[in-house]
């Protein structure tokens, strides 16, 4: 006879290992339940994963930064002490230079 902590025994998996479960189950075509039967996974663990995967998706990507080198040109020849064009086509100039964190606010559009 089994004991008792056998049966209640659970089967952790890492983020790598729910992710990869997560792409197979969009692959498969299945639905929710019968994915789950066929992984052996409670339906209530399976749509928590996948809820949690669509919210993560929402969030903001982070702001990255490139360091460009320009040619030294005289300081009469650009009013501005720094120019950031983001990957959208957004350009946000300044006359004096700012901290990273407040260009990174700027280009998100807060």
């Amino acid at each position: 006879m089994e004991s008792e902590n056998t049966l209640r025994k659970r089967n952790y998996r890492t983020l790598v290992q729910r992710a990869e479960i997560i792409e197979q189950f969009h692959r498969s075509g299945l639905t929710r339940i019968a994915f789950a039967q066929s992984q052996a996974i409670p339906i209530s663990t399976l749509s928590k994963w996948l809820t949690a995967a669509r919210h993560a998706s929402k969030k903001a990507p982070a702001v990255l930064f490139r360091e460009v080198r320009l040619p030294v040109m005289p300081s009469s020849a650009s009013q501005w002490a720094m120019e950031v064009v983001s990957p959208d086509g957004v350009t946000v100039r300044c006359r004096e230079p700012l901290p990273v964190a407040d260009v990174a606010w700027l280009l998100r559009g807060r």
